[in-house]
Order: C-alpha cells, then sequence, then structure tokens
C-alpha cells in the first residue's frame, strides 16, 4: 500500500448525509415523474425511427437529493446519427 492510500485508510471518514432526508412520498413521485418521461423519450425517438437506444431510470443515492435520472445509455453510430438528425430538424423549427 502506498503512502497516500496507507493516510487515507488512518482518516475517519467525514459523513457528509444530509440532516433532512428525502421523503419516501417525494421520492416516489420524482421517480413517477422519471418514468414517465422516460415513455415519453422512448415514444418520441421511435416515432422518429430511432428504436435501438437504451433509456432507463435510475434513482438517485439516499444523499443525493431527489432528483431521479433518466438515464440515455449507449448506442451504435447510427442510432446517434438518427437521434442527432431528429434534434436538427427540431431545432431548425
Amino acid at each position: 500500500m502506498n503512502e497516500a492510500r496507507r493516510a487515507a485508510a488512518d482518516t475517519p471518514a467525514t459523513s457528509t448525509a444530509r440532516p433532512d432526508p428525502t421523503p419516501i412520498t417525494s421520492l416516489r413521485s420524482a421517480i413517477e415523474e422519471a418514468l414517465q418521461a422516460r415513455d415519453t423519450l422512448v415514444s418520441a425517438l421511435r416515432r422518429g425511427g430511432v428504436v435501438s437506444l437504451a433509456v432507463e431510470v435510475r434513482t438517485p443515492w439516499p444523499d443525493a437529493g431527489p432528483d431521479t435520472l433518466v438515464h440515455i445509455g449507449p448506442c451504435s453510430a447510427r442510432t446517434a446519427q438518427l437521434l442527432a438528425a431528429i434534434i436538427a430538424k427540431g431545432a431548425a423549427r
């Protein structure tokens, strides 16, 4: 173990947890909102011809706040080109 790792291992961890965690009802609401956003996005992408894009909802860590994320995952180069074309077409309106 090098010196930096040894020093870090000997240092007590400090807690950055929020004193007031997000209520479960707020988290459920945020998850429902993210699921609806995901479904809307996937539907719009399909109408534009993009069907092979991975889109999922990821919940936050307990101390990260109430933001639930719609994660747009990796895709092929062709899918990225289709997505870029759809965005450019919409931006040109």
